[in-house]
């Protein structure tokens, strides 16, 4: 073990690490803005069909079988979220298709189309006009199996559609396979303030540290973390993020994780599909996901595992190499050991 990979993934996972992921890092740590290709934003609203993004890997791949990507609140499809897409892509055991799920902002205002009483829906904490919209947007595709990694407001939705899945009537429209969440909100009952004051927990600084400690520099240059005039950009990027948080599609998930809506839905997914498990990542200093409470839950579910990560909080999955890692193993059905 060199001490790169000591510098760049957390010691209890440093055993994982393997040539594929350090060619991974080294190439990303090389690149430059040029490099990142932003996916266009698919959407037929007339379809009733979410907006969605697609990572094409290299070489053959099945486009029956994918990873669905479900993105933190107020997040686009951006060139940070595109960097850790492609780097997760770049580990995997074989070339996978990413359909990446994001959510409404100012540069991509209408990605749900939601109507005002489905809007008021999910702000009473039913997400199902959200995964509907998700589930005619890969069934367009052909999809017929599908794996998840989620983050915060995305792996909600992402338990909210395994739990759909369970509940049709067979033939299920999709197979559910091994699923990798990171930080899945609404593990307790919250009133609006306190979803606020958990979302902002974390701090800013919290963040930088992840960024800029994942070892890659085109990473921080796109986050603006690296200080002096990136400061004073990264108060921009913040702001905007902030404006995107107040779009009325972004209010009413927000307003949906006043409810535990995770609890239930996993159960009915766990119970369901026979070769689903499931990895539950935690940040130790979480606000919104609460170590104890996460880990009360996963010992009513079967077939779930929980990682707490050291000194992380809600920020994990801004830490690429971290992330990757996890997601890999989540992906394949494994959960982390010690040496």
């Amino acid at each position: 073990m060199t001490n790169r990979t000591e510098l760049i993934v957390p010691s209890e996972l440093s055993h994982y690490v393997d040539d594929t992921f350090l060619d991974a890092h080294l190439r990303w740590s090389q690149a430059s803005v040029s490099s990142l290709q932003v996916p266009p934003l698919h959407h037929e609203p007339e379809e009733q069909s979410a907006g969605y993004g697609l990572f094409i890997p290299e070489g053959e791949y099945d486009r029956t079988d994918v990873i669905v990507s479900e993105f933190p609140l107020a997040n686009d499809l951006g060139p940070n979220m595109t960097l850790r897409h492609r780097f997760l892509q770049m580990i995997l055991e074989k070339p996978t298709l990413i359909v990446a799920f994001p959510h409404n902002t100012r540069q991509a205002p209408d990605v749900y189309s939601l109507t005002p009483e489905e809007n008021f829906d999910v702000y009473l904490g039913n997400l199902d006009s959200i995964v509907d919209r998700q589930f005619n947007a890969l069934e367009s595709l052909g999809v017929r199996r599908v794996r998840f990694v989620g983050d915060s407001v995305g792996s909600v939705i992402a338990s909210q559609f395994m739990a759909r899945t369970a509940r049709w009537q067979t033939p299920q429209k999709f197979d559910v396979g091994p699923s990798a969440l990171f930080e899945a909100v609404a593990v307790k009952k919250r009133d609006r303030k306190e979803v606020g004051q958990d979302f902002r927990a974390g701090g800013l600084s919290a963040f930088r540290d992840a960024v800029n400690e994942s070892g890659i520099p085109l990473y921080s240059q796109i986050q603006c973390t690296r200080g002096g005039l990136d400061s004073i950009r990264m108060l921009g990027m913040l702001a905007s993020f902030r404006r995107n948080l107040n779009i009325k599609e972004n209010v009413a998930l927000r307003g949906a994780l006043r409810f535990s809506l995770l609890e239930t839905a996993l159960d009915d997914a766990l119970r369901h599909h026979f070769d689903l498990r499931l990895l539950l990542v935690n940040g130790q200093r979480s606000a919104m996901t609460p170590e104890k409470e996460t880990m009360a839950m996963a010992r009513e579910l079967i077939k779930t595992h929980v990682h707490v990560v050291p000194g992380r909080g809600h920020e994990i999955a801004n830490h690429l190499p971290t992330f990757a890692l996890l997601a890999r193993l989540g992906l394949a059905g494994l959960v982390p050991r010690p040496r």
